[in-house]
């Protein structure tokens, strides 16, 4: 939570156990004990240094964290299957950093966003 707020993000944090993430509509952090994330996140958010120069980046940025978008991605994401890393490629109308914090409580958080 720390780290990305002293990149100028705002997690909510879910009681000591789950962290959403509005920049991209994630769960960027479940913790079934103090420390332990069950996520992969990006390495860049071990720092606030290497976090701040991630979020200056531009282009598409891989937080981390479980994200719901439609599925297969190779129908929408890979220009080549038989080169499937090498032609994989995030659509910014997919994945646009462009989530609103509609509600949250103390066990829930509910993210909007809008595209066509």
């Amino acid at each position: 939570m720390e780290i990305l707020q002293s990149a100028g993000q705002k997690p909510i944090g879910l009681g000591n156990q789950v962290v959403i993430f509005p920049y991209s509509g994630r769960v960027i952090g479940m913790f079934p004990e103090p420390g332990l994330n069950a996520l992969w996140i990006n390495p860049a958010l071990a720092s606030k240094e290497n976090a701040a120069a991630m979020f200056g980046e531009t282009g598409w940025i891989n937080s981390g964290g479980i994200r719901g978008w439609i599925s297969p991605e190779f129908e929408t994401h890979v220009g080549d299957v038989g080169r499937f890393w090498d032609t994989y490629a995030v659509s910014p109308e997919v994945d646009p950093d462009a989530y609103r914090l509609a509600s949250s409580d103390e066990t829930s958080a509910t993210l909007e966003m809008e595209m066509s």
